[in-house]
């Protein structure tokens, strides 16, 4: 994200999107089928079936500018100890209303108080947009110094969408400190989890990371978690819940959120493991920071990775699975991250979760 928002104790954010058939809006960022039901909602507000008079670019054209009225060109969202303050389930959406659009180009400003002054950062940000729906509004981590206005791409390693940022204003809370494994304990083969430069690196023989620490007693049920994680190729681990802690072997109990762009596992990055699984690619490349974005509703599970859905898994009720499987079942537990094997290198930095029940 813009480096100004971090170092801003309390701030606003004012984003401004540069078109008029594209729109910006905050709503609920939870359940995509709050976005499924919106763009319904204004396909019935202006229909490309009304005789309109502006059509020279085709009968999406004037819907589209209609619903860029409707919904508005800016956004500006208080900034609170490094974080964006938004409400618990606030995501910021960009808004394409074309079927087929080129890239959108938004400009966010920073604005901060330091040292009685005001400070202002600008950027322009391009988003590339294939065709129409709705794409969450990022800003990548390489802009910008004070003071400087610079052309970005929204693709690069380090991108984070701010839609979802987790703060403590926002009820979330951090399991890792970046500093040591206090609240962590390791199982077999301790030495494959060390803390270097603020990062968790995973790299040894068989072990797993299980979370004992104080928030919320060590005992999450319903819940959303943030992961931030980098892999290097080859390497394979992944991110457990509803699990508790196991000396040796693979844990039992809980299901696992698959870490994997290139290690021979066909399972790849963003699968509930062996239940809803993401196939031969992954979403993202190895050396890229990128989110794990977990959440847990009674029965209902939702994985997304950079803000896409990866998983969207109801529960059946009743469900019996067989052998090492058994376990995998909607419950109560901890969470733990997977030491998989000595080839494999991944790292963790940021650590949220924010308890739901």
């Amino acid at each position: 994200a813009l480096p100004q928002i971090s170092e801003t104790k309390v701030g606003l954010l004012h984003v401004f999107i540069q078109h008029t058939s594209a729109s910006l809006t905050l709503n609920e960022n939870a359940d995509p089928d709050v976005r499924h039901d919106l763009e319904q909602a204004f396909n019935h507000l202006a229909p490309e079936s009304f005789p309109h008079t502006h059509t020279c670019e085709g009968p999406d054209d004037m819907p589209a500018h209609v619903k860029a009225s409707l919904l508005g060109a800016s956004l500006s969202i208080p900034v609170c100890d490094g974080r964006l303050a938004l409400g618990t389930w606030q995501g910021i959406t960009l808004c394409e209303h074309r079927n087929h659009a080129g890239g959108r180009r938004n400009a966010p400003l920073m604005y901060r108080t330091l040292a009685g002054c005001a400070l202002l950062a600008c950027a322009s940000l391009a988003t590339a947009q294939d065709g129409a729906g709705d794409s969450a509004v990022f800003v990548p981590d390489n802009a910008l110094t004070p003071n400087s206005t610079t052309a970005v791409e929204a693709s690069g390693d380090n991108e984070l969408p701010i839609a979802t940022t987790p703060s403590e204003a926002n009820g979330w809370t951090k399991l890792f400190n970046g500093k040591d494994l206090t609240g962590w304990t390791a199982s077999e083969n301790k030495d494959t989890f060390k803390v270097e430069d603020g990062l968790i690196v995973v790299h040894g023989d068989r072990s797993h990371l299980f979370y004992t620490g104080d928030v919320n007693d060590g005992e999450f049920k319903d819940f959303e978690l943030w992961v931030e994680v980098q892999t290097e190729p080859q390497a394979n681990s992944g991110v457990y819940f509803h699990t508790e802690y196991q000396e040796t072997d693979w844990p039992m109990k809980g299901y696992e959120v698959q870490v994997n762009q290139s290690h021979g596992d066909p399972r790849k990055t963003g699968g509930l493991y062996g239940i809803v699984d993401v196939m031969d690619v992954s979403p993202v490349e190895d050396g890229d920071w990128y989110v794990e974005h977990i959440t847990v509703k009674g029965k209902h599970i939702t994985v997304r990775v950079n803000g896409k859905v990866t998983v969207d898994y109801t529960e059946p009720e009743g469900v019996e699975r067989e052998g090492r499987m058994a376990g995998r079942k909607i419950d109560k537990g901890t969470f733990a991250l997977q030491g998989h094997d000595p080839g494999s290198v991944v790292r963790f930095r940021q650590i949220w979760v924010k308890p739901l029940d």
